[in-house]
């Protein structure tokens, strides 16, 4: 029960931390080269909605929404969806953006937050090794970490969130429709 509490209280955490990110984003100040890249971002996240690349290849398990943990025997509200896959499997940046922020948090553990412009984030936490720094300029399909258990109770896994307009979006519906079960991350 105190991990569940601390799980909700990271929820709520996280989504002020993009509030925040989102709020602070017209006075923060960039590398110029990422900076230039920035203004040059092709494409526009919202118009890409079902075409997105996997993050990680794995099985998804657990989806967007309610689920009932059959272990803790509570019915859990997921903000993302988690991917289970072997630790240290490669995590892959899902759209060009620049990296907001490198943080832990109880319960969510290694953490990467992506401004994608317009409102949009992305959010990539229960990472083991982290290969960005803060700032940096990414596109899509740069690899950005290595699948961990840092914060999981359940093992390696990729827990992936979508943001738009401070809204949790449901990622199954803006990445690619997966055939037969496989995940392929490019």
């Amino acid at each position: 029960s105190q991990a569940l509490k601390e799980k909700k209280e990271s929820y709520t955490k996280l989504k002020n931390i993009l509030a925040s990110l989102e709020k602070s984003r017209p006075n923060r100040q960039l590398k110029v080269d990422t900076q230039i890249k920035w203004e040059k971002l092709s494409g526009n996240f919202s118009r890409n909605k079902g075409k997105l690349n996997w993050p990680v290849e794995g099985k998804v398990l657990h989806g967007f929404g309610r689920y009932k943990n059959p272990e803790l025997k509570t019915v859990l509200n997921n903000t993302g969806i988690d991917l289970k896959a072997t630790r240290g499997t490669d995590v892959r940046c899902i759209f060009p953006g620049v990296i907001s922020l490198i943080t832990y948090m109880s319960g969510f553990g290694n953490m990467i937050i992506i401004d994608h412009n317009d409102g949009y984030y992305t959010v990539y936490a229960h990472l083991d090794e982290i290969f960005v720094n803060a700032n940096e300029f990414i596109e899509g399909g740069d690899r950005i970490g290595s699948v961990g258990e840092s914060g999981s109770l359940e093992g390696a896994k990729l827990h992936f969130e979508i943001y738009g307009n401070n809204q949790t979006l449901n990622p199954l519906e803006w990445l690619k429709k997966i055939l037969r079960g496989e995940i392929k991350a490019k």
